[in-house]
């Protein structure tokens, strides 16, 4: 015989709502942490860390406020060890192509280059899942001899979410 198990919501034993089971059977999470950045203050140059200066606004977020304006990097939260999925959008505009690397602790872990023909528009993309712990520094990098566009164009942004 097999046993059946009827909620609408299991919590956490501080209170907090953990998971609802909505009347289609469909299992609904609290907002799951995440950030949003993009740049709408200038290009950035070659070879240097992006400063994703804008987590406010045009639908830019940070939940846990891991993202810091001043240094690039995006902090793992204390307790958000784990899966991670990052996403990463680089527009160049007239030059021959775009190179971009998302690093770890400094440590480059995903590249992404587009070569196109010169004073054409190109875009590097990195979509990656990388196993993060907390404390983790993540930063996206321009390399030598490639650039980015960076005055809010919606074709360059920065996005990470734990995935679990």
């Amino acid at each position: 015989m097999a046993s059946i198990l009827k909620v609408n919501e299991i919590q956490h034993t501080g209170g907090t709502s953990a998971m609802t089971v909505d009347s289609g059977g469909r299992i609904l999470q609290p907002e799951k942490p995440h950030f949003h950045v993009t740049k709408n203050d200038g290009h950035v140059g070659a070879s240097t860390i992006i400063i994703w200066n804008n987590k406010t606004a045009g639908g830019a977020r940070d939940t846990e406020s891991g993202y810091n304006t001043s240094t690039g990097k995006y902090t793992i939260p204390a307790g958000l060890t784990g899966l991670w999925w990052f996403g990463v959008s680089a527009l160049t505009n007239n030059t021959t192509y775009t190179e971009i690397t998302l690093k770890v602790n400094n440590t480059p872990r995903f590249n992404a280059r587009n070569q196109g023909t010169a004073n054409t528009n190109n875009c590097a993309t990195i979509n990656a899942a990388y196993y993060a712990t907390a404390g983790d520094e993540i930063s996206i990098h321009t390399e030598s001899g490639s650039s980015m566009y960076g005055t809010g164009n919606q074709y360059s942004f920065w996005t990470g979410y734990l995935i679990g």
